[in-house]
Protein backbone atom coordinates (compact mmCIF):
# COMPACT_ATOMS: atom_id res chain seq x y z
CA UNK A 1 0.00 0.00 0.00
CA UNK A 2 1.20 3.47 -0.75
CA UNK A 3 0.99 6.17 1.85
CA UNK A 4 2.05 9.74 1.19
CA UNK A 5 1.88 12.68 3.58
CA UNK A 6 2.03 15.38 1.00
CA UNK A 7 1.52 19.05 0.38
CA UNK A 8 -1.15 19.98 -2.19
CA UNK A 9 -0.79 21.53 -5.59
CA UNK A 10 0.46 25.05 -5.91
CA UNK A 11 -3.10 26.33 -6.36
CA UNK A 12 -3.68 25.86 -2.64
CA UNK A 13 -1.06 28.50 -2.04
CA UNK A 14 -3.25 31.00 -3.89
CA UNK A 15 -6.28 30.16 -1.77
CA UNK A 16 -4.17 30.15 1.34
CA UNK A 17 -2.43 33.45 0.82
CA UNK A 18 -5.23 35.53 -0.65
CA UNK A 19 -6.43 36.34 2.84
CA UNK A 20 -3.01 37.42 4.06
CA UNK A 21 -1.38 39.13 1.09
CA UNK A 22 -2.10 40.13 -2.46
CA UNK A 23 -0.95 37.79 -5.25
CA UNK A 24 2.51 38.09 -6.67
CA UNK A 25 3.36 39.01 -10.22
CA UNK A 26 5.14 36.50 -12.40
CA UNK A 27 8.46 38.19 -11.81
CA UNK A 28 7.93 38.22 -8.05
CA UNK A 29 9.18 41.79 -7.78
CA UNK A 30 5.87 43.50 -6.97
CA UNK A 31 2.35 42.54 -6.02
CA UNK A 32 -0.61 43.10 -8.29
CA UNK A 33 -2.73 46.09 -7.37
CA UNK A 34 0.07 47.67 -5.37
CA UNK A 35 -0.55 51.36 -4.63
CA UNK A 36 1.64 54.11 -6.06
CA UNK A 37 2.47 55.20 -2.51
CA UNK A 38 3.67 51.69 -1.66
CA UNK A 39 5.81 51.56 -4.82
CA UNK A 40 7.29 54.98 -4.06
CA UNK A 41 7.96 53.97 -0.48
CA UNK A 42 9.72 50.80 -1.59
CA UNK A 43 11.83 52.77 -4.10
CA UNK A 44 12.75 55.30 -1.39
CA UNK A 45 13.79 52.51 1.00
CA UNK A 46 16.04 51.04 -1.68
CA UNK A 47 17.70 54.43 -2.24
CA UNK A 48 18.22 54.95 1.50
CA UNK A 49 19.62 51.45 1.87
CA UNK A 50 21.98 51.98 -1.07
CA UNK A 51 23.24 55.29 0.36
CA UNK A 52 23.73 53.82 3.85
CA UNK A 53 25.46 50.55 2.95
CA UNK A 54 28.83 49.92 4.57
CA UNK A 55 30.93 51.04 1.56
CA UNK A 56 28.84 54.19 1.11
CA UNK A 57 29.13 55.16 4.78
CA UNK A 58 32.92 54.77 4.66
CA UNK A 59 33.05 56.92 1.49
CA UNK A 60 30.89 59.60 3.15
CA UNK A 61 33.23 59.75 6.14
CA UNK A 62 36.32 60.00 3.95
CA UNK A 63 34.57 62.59 1.75
CA UNK A 64 33.80 64.72 4.81
CA UNK A 65 37.44 64.47 5.91
CA UNK A 66 38.58 65.53 2.42
CA UNK A 67 36.14 68.48 2.46
CA UNK A 68 37.38 69.56 5.88
CA UNK A 69 41.02 69.45 4.74
CA UNK A 70 40.17 71.43 1.56
CA UNK A 71 38.48 74.09 3.67
CA UNK A 72 41.38 74.32 6.10
CA UNK A 73 44.16 74.55 3.49
CA UNK A 74 42.09 76.43 0.93
CA UNK A 75 40.46 74.98 -2.18
CA UNK A 76 42.82 76.88 -4.48
CA UNK A 77 45.95 75.24 -3.07
CA UNK A 78 47.47 72.07 -4.50
CA UNK A 79 46.38 70.01 -1.47
CA UNK A 80 42.93 71.56 -1.65
CA UNK A 81 42.59 70.63 -5.32
CA UNK A 82 43.60 67.02 -4.54
CA UNK A 83 41.01 66.90 -1.74
CA UNK A 84 38.29 68.15 -4.11
CA UNK A 85 39.16 65.41 -6.60
CA UNK A 86 39.06 62.86 -3.79
CA UNK A 87 35.64 64.16 -2.77
CA UNK A 88 34.37 63.54 -6.31
CA UNK A 89 35.65 59.97 -6.19
CA UNK A 90 33.99 59.35 -2.83
CA UNK A 91 30.69 60.77 -4.10
CA UNK A 92 30.79 58.36 -7.06
CA UNK A 93 31.39 55.48 -4.67
CA UNK A 94 28.31 56.49 -2.69
CA UNK A 95 26.02 56.97 -5.68
CA UNK A 96 27.11 54.38 -8.23
CA UNK A 97 26.29 50.64 -7.95
CA UNK A 98 28.84 48.16 -6.62
CA UNK A 99 31.36 47.09 -9.23
CA UNK A 100 31.55 43.36 -10.11
CA UNK A 101 34.83 42.69 -8.25
CA UNK A 102 33.04 43.56 -4.99
CA UNK A 103 30.27 41.02 -5.60
CA UNK A 104 31.55 38.56 -3.03
CA UNK A 105 31.76 41.29 -0.35
CA UNK A 106 28.14 42.41 -0.61
CA UNK A 107 26.07 41.80 2.52
CA UNK A 108 22.81 39.81 2.15
CA UNK A 109 20.72 42.45 3.90
CA UNK A 110 22.07 45.09 1.50
CA UNK A 111 21.05 42.94 -1.47
CA UNK A 112 17.61 42.28 -0.01
CA UNK A 113 16.92 45.97 0.47
CA UNK A 114 18.44 47.39 -2.72
CA UNK A 115 17.94 44.78 -5.46
CA UNK A 116 14.50 43.82 -6.87
CA UNK A 117 13.58 40.14 -6.55
CA UNK A 118 13.62 39.42 -10.29
CA UNK A 119 17.12 40.93 -10.58
CA UNK A 120 18.31 38.72 -7.73
CA UNK A 121 17.00 35.67 -9.56
CA UNK A 122 18.78 36.73 -12.76
CA UNK A 123 21.99 37.32 -10.80
CA UNK A 124 21.83 33.88 -9.19
CA UNK A 125 21.44 32.26 -12.61
CA UNK A 126 24.41 34.27 -13.88
CA UNK A 127 26.52 33.02 -10.95
CA UNK A 128 25.52 29.43 -11.75
CA UNK A 129 26.59 29.94 -15.37
CA UNK A 130 29.88 31.47 -14.19
CA UNK A 131 30.58 28.44 -12.01
CA UNK A 132 29.81 26.20 -14.99
CA UNK A 133 32.30 28.16 -17.14
CA UNK A 134 35.00 28.08 -14.45
CA UNK A 135 34.61 24.34 -13.93
CA UNK A 136 35.06 23.67 -17.65
CA UNK A 137 38.15 25.84 -17.82
CA UNK A 138 39.59 23.97 -14.83
CA UNK A 139 38.79 20.58 -16.41
CA UNK A 140 38.92 20.97 -20.23
CA UNK A 141 38.35 17.25 -20.75
CA UNK A 142 35.22 17.10 -18.61
CA UNK A 143 32.61 14.61 -19.81
CA UNK A 144 29.76 16.45 -18.06
CA UNK A 145 26.96 17.78 -20.27
CA UNK A 146 26.97 21.46 -21.20
CA UNK A 147 25.19 23.81 -18.80
CA UNK A 148 24.82 21.09 -16.15
CA UNK A 149 25.39 23.45 -13.23
CA UNK A 150 22.98 25.99 -14.71
CA UNK A 151 20.26 23.40 -15.29
CA UNK A 152 20.56 21.94 -11.78
CA UNK A 153 20.50 25.38 -10.21
CA UNK A 154 17.48 26.47 -12.29
CA UNK A 155 15.55 23.40 -11.17
CA UNK A 156 16.56 23.98 -7.53
CA UNK A 157 15.59 27.63 -7.80
CA UNK A 158 12.12 26.72 -9.09
CA UNK A 159 11.66 24.41 -6.10
CA UNK A 160 12.74 27.19 -3.73
CA UNK A 161 10.28 29.62 -5.29
CA UNK A 162 7.48 27.05 -4.90
CA UNK A 163 8.38 26.66 -1.22
CA UNK A 164 8.45 30.43 -0.67
CA UNK A 165 5.04 30.76 -2.34
CA UNK A 166 3.54 27.78 -0.50
CA UNK A 167 4.80 27.14 3.07
CA UNK A 168 2.79 23.90 3.29
CA UNK A 169 5.42 22.31 1.03
CA UNK A 170 7.84 22.28 3.98
CA UNK A 171 7.68 19.77 6.85
CA UNK A 172 10.00 20.05 9.83
CA UNK A 173 11.20 17.37 12.27
CA UNK A 174 9.18 14.50 10.81
CA UNK A 175 8.63 11.26 12.74
CA UNK A 176 6.83 8.48 10.84
CA UNK A 177 6.06 5.13 12.48
CA UNK A 178 4.08 2.09 11.34
CA UNK A 179 3.06 -0.94 13.37
CA UNK A 180 2.06 -4.06 11.43
CA UNK A 181 0.17 -7.10 12.66
CA UNK A 182 1.07 -9.65 9.96
CA UNK A 183 -1.54 -11.86 8.33
CA UNK A 184 -2.24 -15.28 9.80
CA UNK A 185 -4.13 -18.38 8.74
CA UNK A 186 -7.18 -17.03 10.56
CA UNK A 187 -6.78 -13.47 9.20
CA UNK A 188 -6.00 -12.97 5.53
CA UNK A 189 -4.73 -9.41 5.83
CA UNK A 190 -2.05 -7.33 7.50
CA UNK A 191 -3.36 -4.77 9.98
CA UNK A 192 -1.40 -1.50 9.69
CA UNK A 193 -1.39 1.45 12.10
CA UNK A 194 0.64 4.51 11.12
CA UNK A 195 1.45 7.69 13.03
CA UNK A 196 3.01 10.79 11.50
CA UNK A 197 4.21 13.63 13.70
CA UNK A 198 5.66 16.81 12.21
CA UNK A 199 5.75 20.58 12.35
CA UNK A 200 4.20 22.17 9.30
CA UNK A 201 2.02 24.86 7.78
CA UNK A 202 -1.30 23.30 6.84
CA UNK A 203 -2.74 23.72 3.36
CA UNK A 204 -6.00 25.61 3.21
CA UNK A 205 -9.02 24.98 1.05
CA UNK A 206 -11.75 27.52 0.41
CA UNK A 207 -13.76 26.50 3.50
CA UNK A 208 -10.75 26.05 5.84
CA UNK A 209 -11.02 22.28 5.70
CA UNK A 210 -8.30 19.69 5.21
CA UNK A 211 -8.83 16.02 4.65
CA UNK A 212 -7.31 12.56 4.54
CA UNK A 213 -8.24 10.36 1.56
CA UNK A 214 -8.62 6.64 1.01
CA UNK A 215 -8.41 5.84 -2.72
CA UNK A 216 -9.21 2.65 -4.64
CA UNK A 217 -6.79 3.13 -7.58
CA UNK A 218 -3.43 4.74 -8.28
CA UNK A 219 -5.15 7.22 -10.60
CA UNK A 220 -7.61 8.40 -7.96
CA UNK A 221 -4.70 8.52 -5.51
CA UNK A 222 -2.80 10.92 -7.77
CA UNK A 223 -5.92 12.98 -8.42
CA UNK A 224 -6.13 13.87 -4.73
CA UNK A 225 -3.17 16.21 -5.19
CA UNK A 226 -4.13 17.87 -8.43
CA UNK A 227 -5.45 21.42 -8.75
CA UNK A 228 -8.99 20.34 -7.81
CA UNK A 229 -7.94 19.06 -4.39
CA UNK A 230 -6.37 21.87 -2.40
CA UNK A 231 -6.92 20.55 1.11
CA UNK A 232 -5.61 16.98 0.96
CA UNK A 233 -2.88 16.42 3.58
CA UNK A 234 -2.42 12.66 3.18
CA UNK A 235 -3.75 9.67 1.28
CA UNK A 236 -3.74 5.88 1.27
CA UNK A 237 -4.31 3.35 -1.50
CA UNK A 238 -6.91 0.71 -0.55
CA UNK A 239 -7.61 -1.43 -3.59
CA UNK A 240 -10.96 -3.07 -4.18
CA UNK A 241 -11.15 -6.78 -3.51
CA UNK A 242 -12.16 -9.16 -6.29
CA UNK A 243 -15.69 -9.69 -4.94
CA UNK A 244 -16.30 -6.04 -3.89
CA UNK A 245 -18.60 -3.49 -5.51
CA UNK A 246 -18.50 0.25 -4.89
CA UNK A 247 -20.90 0.15 -1.94
CA UNK A 248 -18.96 -2.62 -0.21
CA UNK A 249 -15.66 -0.80 -0.70
CA UNK A 250 -17.01 2.44 0.79
CA UNK A 251 -18.47 0.56 3.77
CA UNK A 252 -15.22 -1.30 4.41
CA UNK A 253 -13.02 1.78 4.18
CA UNK A 254 -15.40 3.89 6.28
CA UNK A 255 -14.71 1.47 9.13
CA UNK A 256 -11.02 2.39 9.22
CA UNK A 257 -9.86 4.89 11.83
CA UNK A 258 -8.30 8.30 11.13
CA UNK A 259 -7.36 10.70 13.94
CA UNK A 260 -5.88 14.16 13.47
CA UNK A 261 -4.25 16.38 16.11
CA UNK A 262 -3.09 20.01 15.92
CA UNK A 263 -0.78 21.20 18.73
CA UNK A 264 -1.82 18.19 20.78
CA UNK A 265 -5.56 18.88 20.45
CA UNK A 266 -7.68 16.37 18.57
CA UNK A 267 -9.60 17.72 15.59
CA UNK A 268 -12.80 15.77 14.98
CA UNK A 269 -13.97 14.55 11.59
CA UNK A 270 -16.70 16.98 10.55
CA UNK A 271 -17.76 15.29 7.34
CA UNK A 272 -17.01 12.44 4.94
CA UNK A 273 -17.27 12.71 1.19
CA UNK A 274 -17.69 9.79 -1.19
CA UNK A 275 -16.39 10.46 -4.69
CA UNK A 276 -16.98 8.13 -7.63
CA UNK A 277 -15.30 8.84 -10.97
CA UNK A 278 -14.18 6.84 -13.97
CA UNK A 279 -10.71 6.80 -12.37
CA UNK A 280 -11.82 5.09 -9.17
CA UNK A 281 -13.31 5.68 -5.74
CA UNK A 282 -12.25 8.14 -3.04
CA UNK A 283 -13.41 8.52 0.55
CA UNK A 284 -12.40 11.79 2.22
CA UNK A 285 -12.27 12.27 5.99
CA UNK A 286 -12.63 16.04 6.43
CA UNK A 287 -11.36 18.16 9.34
CA UNK A 288 -12.02 21.83 10.07
CA UNK A 289 -8.60 23.38 10.72
CA UNK A 290 -10.02 26.90 11.09
CA UNK A 291 -7.55 29.65 11.86
CA UNK A 292 -4.88 27.07 12.66
CA UNK A 293 -4.36 26.70 8.92
CA UNK A 294 -2.63 30.10 8.94
CA UNK A 295 0.03 29.05 11.45
CA UNK A 296 3.06 26.79 11.62
CA UNK A 297 1.82 24.07 13.96
CA UNK A 298 2.68 20.67 15.38
CA UNK A 299 0.55 17.97 13.76
CA UNK A 300 -0.09 14.30 14.35
CA UNK A 301 -2.00 12.01 12.00
CA UNK A 302 -2.96 8.45 13.00
CA UNK A 303 -4.24 6.13 10.28
CA UNK A 304 -5.42 2.54 10.41
CA UNK A 305 -6.07 0.26 7.44
CA UNK A 306 -5.80 -3.35 6.32
CA UNK A 307 -3.53 -4.65 3.59
CA UNK A 308 -3.92 -7.95 1.66
CA UNK A 309 -1.93 -10.77 3.15
CA UNK A 310 -0.11 -11.47 -0.12
CA UNK A 311 1.30 -7.92 -0.17
CA UNK A 312 4.14 -7.56 2.34
CA UNK A 313 5.51 -4.21 1.10
CA UNK A 314 4.95 -0.81 2.71
CA UNK A 315 6.10 2.12 0.54
CA UNK A 316 6.59 5.37 2.46
CA UNK A 317 6.96 8.36 0.14
CA UNK A 318 7.00 12.05 0.93
CA UNK A 319 5.67 12.94 -2.45
CA UNK A 320 5.77 16.71 -2.86
CA UNK A 321 7.34 18.47 0.08
CA UNK A 322 10.78 19.05 1.54
CA UNK A 323 11.64 17.68 4.97
CA UNK A 324 13.97 19.84 7.04
CA UNK A 325 15.47 19.39 10.48
CA UNK A 326 15.36 15.79 11.68
CA UNK A 327 13.54 12.84 10.11
CA UNK A 328 12.83 9.33 11.33
CA UNK A 329 10.92 6.44 9.75
CA UNK A 330 10.21 3.33 11.85
CA UNK A 331 8.42 0.13 10.85
CA UNK A 332 7.62 -2.54 13.45
CA UNK A 333 6.25 -6.02 12.66
CA UNK A 334 4.58 -7.61 15.69
CA UNK A 335 6.09 -11.04 15.13
CA UNK A 336 9.80 -11.69 15.63
CA UNK A 337 9.76 -14.56 13.16
CA UNK A 338 9.80 -11.93 10.41
CA UNK A 339 12.74 -9.89 9.19
CA UNK A 340 12.42 -6.42 7.66
CA UNK A 341 14.30 -5.22 4.61
CA UNK A 342 14.35 -1.61 3.45
CA UNK A 343 15.22 0.14 0.22
CA UNK A 344 15.69 3.81 1.05
CA UNK A 345 15.90 6.81 -1.21
CA UNK A 346 15.69 9.42 1.51
CA UNK A 347 19.03 11.13 1.11
CA UNK A 348 21.49 11.66 -1.76
CA UNK A 349 24.22 10.51 0.63
CA UNK A 350 23.98 7.46 2.89
CA UNK A 351 26.43 9.21 5.20
CA UNK A 352 23.51 11.32 6.44
CA UNK A 353 21.45 8.29 7.46
CA UNK A 354 21.46 5.80 10.30
CA UNK A 355 19.68 2.46 9.76
CA UNK A 356 18.96 0.30 12.80
CA UNK A 357 17.49 -3.19 12.99
CA UNK A 358 16.17 -4.53 16.29
CA UNK A 359 14.58 -7.81 17.35
CA UNK A 360 12.81 -8.52 20.63
CA UNK A 361 10.80 -11.45 21.96
CA UNK A 362 7.66 -10.04 20.34
CA UNK A 363 8.60 -7.97 17.31
CA UNK A 364 11.10 -6.90 14.67
CA UNK A 365 11.85 -3.25 14.01
CA UNK A 366 13.66 -1.26 11.32
CA UNK A 367 14.39 2.46 11.80
CA UNK A 368 15.87 4.94 9.34
CA UNK A 369 16.77 8.35 10.72
CA UNK A 370 18.85 11.29 9.67
CA UNK A 371 21.97 12.19 11.61
CA UNK A 372 21.40 15.73 12.81
CA UNK A 373 19.93 18.56 10.77
CA UNK A 374 19.34 17.72 7.12
CA UNK A 375 17.21 18.50 4.08
CA UNK A 376 15.39 15.63 2.37
CA UNK A 377 14.39 16.45 -1.21
CA UNK A 378 10.90 16.24 -2.67
CA UNK A 379 10.03 12.65 -3.54
CA UNK A 380 12.25 11.05 -0.88
CA UNK A 381 11.06 7.87 0.75
CA UNK A 382 11.67 4.19 1.43
CA UNK A 383 10.09 0.80 0.76
CA UNK A 384 9.88 -1.68 3.63
CA UNK A 385 9.33 -5.43 3.12
CA UNK A 386 8.79 -8.09 5.75
CA UNK A 387 9.46 -11.78 5.18
CA UNK A 388 9.43 -14.89 7.34
CA UNK A 389 12.93 -15.84 8.51
CA UNK A 390 14.36 -19.08 7.16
Amino acid sequence: MLFAWRAPSRRSCCNQMNASRSPRSESGSATLGESKLSIASKFLRRIIRHLTRRTALLAIILGCVAALVAILVGPSTTVGQVMLVAMGIFVSVVVLPEVPHRLWNVRPDDLAETVPADHLLDASNAIARAIDIQSRRASPGSMLPDNLVTDIWSQTLRSLIDIIDDPSMVVRNLDYSATIEPATKARAWHSVDTTIQAERHLPRSGDSRVWFSYCSTSTSLSAEFDRHSDGCIARELIQMEADEDEKAWFERVAGYTVRFYIDGKRVEVVDTERITTSHGLTLRMEFDSGRLADQFVSTELRIQFNQPGDNSDLPVKFSAYTVVGTASVTVEVRDNRFKIECDEYLSPSNRNLLIDHDRTDRSTTCTIRTSGQTVLPIGAGAVFSWKMRV
